[in-house]
């Protein structure tokens, strides 16, 4: 049975899903956008109807599932909107702007039995599934300790657009870029429950934002510049539950060289480092460093040593398309509505990682740590 789908914003990422969506043969049935231009790129580029209300694309068309790639602020509203008209939801992170805005999104899609998932997209990197089979294997034994980064020199998206908006975007760095290595760390650590954060957020270009440099930027700028007034810097240190801790650093922009993505986990039984589209990096119990290639044609466990010989039976093939990171999420998402597959990425999985980001939000904010309920 084909899908049908609908596009909920169609900025960069809405753009991008449609396509991925039609290349494995789901059927793009129409488009909402709030101005003429994006409307017309619409149906240029598609050509399918678009709309400037919800209410008219789901009236006119069958729908089973839609994507929703509108600002944050409206990812509730929207996502909410969509389930109550019986379909599906695809929504790009964060899945909300407040934990309360998150958690009533689950329960709204329980009670609607349609799937809610979340656009966390590196989960489904083929480096980060083959450290995802590793680490069920438990080859670090228990998991202490991560440290998470994303490092942006200049790297501000869509200056003066609405995610430099904090009405909009609910947040600047933390909650656009640092939203993706807090989950992936968060998800390789076996999803422990937060206990307490102390975090300190900084909005530093926001006073000098006209000398501001570009070099690296997606998205349009705004000629006026528009609002800035969010954080471009973001540090933090979280308590779990089960006393496990994480340490995450993440920027939009500073006076420093480029980082992308990287986790380390530090295990009582051996460590590993994940780098976006690279080699992942083992560490045995004796401390001595293990490679594991990007592309695995057949078995990895010659390349293990002590104390992995445990995995002498595991085999894993790898994707070497390395540098595609969502060409798994969209035929998940259809197989996940099929009942073919469970949920890599339940939108339950949003609601902590939002209470996290709020919790940073809000240590900043205090000056001192505070204790989730």
């Amino acid at each position: 049975m084909t899908i049908r789908i609908g596009i909920i914003g169609y900025g960069g990422m809405g753009r991008y899903h449609a396509f991925e969506f039609r290349k494995i043969g789901a059927e793009i049935v129409g488009a909402v956008a709030n101005t003429e231009q994006t409307i017309n790129k619409i149906q240029n580029e598609l050509d399918i109807p678009a709309y400037r209300s919800l209410d008219k694309l789901f009236k006119n068309n069958k729908l089973d599932a839609v994507v929703v790639s509108s600002p944050n602020a409206l990812h509730a509203e929207h996502v909410m909107h969509a389930l109550n008209s019986n379909c599906h939801v695809l929504c790009e992170k964060p899945l909300a702007t407040t934990p309360k805005d998150a958690i009533e999104m689950v329960k709204c899609s329980k009670a609607k039995k349609r799937i809610l998932m979340l656009a966390h997209n590196l989960r489904f990197l083929p480096n980060a599934l083959l450290a995802t089979k590793l680490l069920k294997k438990r080859c670090l034994g228990g998991i202490y300790h991560a440290r998470c980064s994303w490092i942006r020199n200049r790297g501000i998206p869509s200056l003066g657009n609405w995610f430099t908006n904090r009405k909009l975007s609910g947040g600047g760095a933390l909650i656009d870029i640092g939203v993706h290595v807090l989950d992936l760390a968060w998800y390789f650590m076996g999803k422990p429950l937060p206990h307490s954060t102390s975090g300190q957020a900084y909005a530093l270009f926001e006073k000098r934002i006209h000398e501001y440099t570009f070099q690296k930027m997606w998205g349009t700028k705004v000629n006026n510049l528009g609002i800035m007034n969010v954080e471009d810097f973001c540090s933090a240190f979280v308590r779990f539950n089960n006393t496990s801790t994480l340490q995450l650093e993440v920027a939009w922009a500073v006076n420093q060289r480029d980082s992308d993505c990287r986790i380390e986990l530090y295990g009582d039984n051996g460590g590993l480092i994940w780098r976006r589209n690279q080699q992942l990096v083992l560490f045995d119990s004796k401390g001595k460093r293990v490679h594991i290639p990007g592309t695995i044609p057949e078995d990895i466990c010659g390349r293990l040593l002590t104390p992995f010989r445990h995995l002498n039976k595991f085999l894993y093939k790898v994707n070497n398309r390395l540098n595609c990171q969502n060409d798994n999420m969209h035929t998940h998402f259809i197989n996940v509505i099929n009942d073919k597959e469970d949920c890599l990425v339940p939108a339950s999985d949003g609601v902590v990682t939002q209470e996290i980001i709020d919790g940073i939000y809000r240590s900043s904010s205090a000056g001192h740590e505070i204790t989730f309920n």
